[in-house]
């Protein structure tokens, strides 16, 4: 998908808006980087959809995002039940305002949720397309 080519040239673009002088400049640079960061997020997603493509383990995949999230080492990981991982990531009961400041820590990083990575490599898994390409 050329994400390390599209990559280079996105860092470099985010490099020249956040060299622009004054306050105008700072605050068009961290406007305009959301976008760029956007793509970040979907190649992210991209990538997790390749990896289950050629692992095709869904459980290992998941195992794999969730222990590059949480830092822990492989004899740990096994002892976390995933499910119940990313049934708390995703949990929806908070606040109006734990909600607005989720959103907008969200824009402003460049890899999504580990919660909804593996939720929405979870969707993937169950899409005909990824059916057609299982072996």
């Amino acid at each position: 998908c050329k994400h390390v080519k599209w990559g280079m040239v996105v860092r470099a673009v985010v490099g020249v808006m956040t060299s622009a002088g004054g306050e105008t400049g700072d605050k068009l640079s961290r406007a305009s980087v959301v976008p760029l960061l956007k793509w970040y997020r979907e190649a992210e997603m991209t990538a997790d959809r390749a990896g289950l493509i050629c692992v095709q383990n869904q459980a290992a995949c998941e195992q794999a995002l969730a222990r590059l999230s949480l830092g822990l080492p492989r004899n740990i990981m096994g002892r976390i039940d995933i499910d119940k991982y990313v049934s708390q990531g995703l949990q929806s009961e908070v606040s109006s305002f734990a909600k607005s400041v989720l959103l907008v820590q969200q824009l402003t990083q460049s890899h999504p949720f580990p919660c909804t990575r593996i939720e929405a490599l979870r969707e993937y898994s169950r899409s005909e397309s990824y059916q057609k390409l299982k072996i």
